[in-house]
């Protein structure tokens, strides 16, 4: 058995990339919460359901709603804080707008 060796005149890095040639890697991503803590967590009133179900946060005004949303910056959409409205699929059901169906308001201001 002969040790393997490199030329003094190699470089390193290469001969490992040319030894990883061909092989495809892929991006993972791994997202957990905290322990204990729910991931229905109400905004509001922090209890363990979503803020859509929430009765205090629907007894608030639509302003204050806004306000609550940005505050903790949601999506304006589906309330969730892992993305931006910009990047939600979804849409009011009431007028098919870029906000929650909690946060329309009839007159179109939103």
């Amino acid at each position: 058995v002969f040790p393997l060796s490199l030329p003094k005149s190699a470089n390193p890095k290469l001969q490992i990339a040319k030894a990883f040639r061909g092989h495809q890697s892929s991006p993972v991503a791994l997202v957990t919460n905290k322990q204990g803590e729910d991931p229905r967590r109400c905004w509001q009133c922090n209890s363990s359901h979503s803020l859509a179900s929430c009765s205090e946060f629907k007894g608030l005004s639509i302003d204050d709603r806004y306000a609550l949303v940005s505050k903790h910056r949601l999506c304006m959409i589906c309330f969730d804080n892992s993305h931006w409205a910009n990047k939600c699929k979804s849409s009011c059901s009431s007028c098919r707008g870029r906000h929650h169906h909690l946060l329309h308001r009839d007159n179109s201001h939103a």
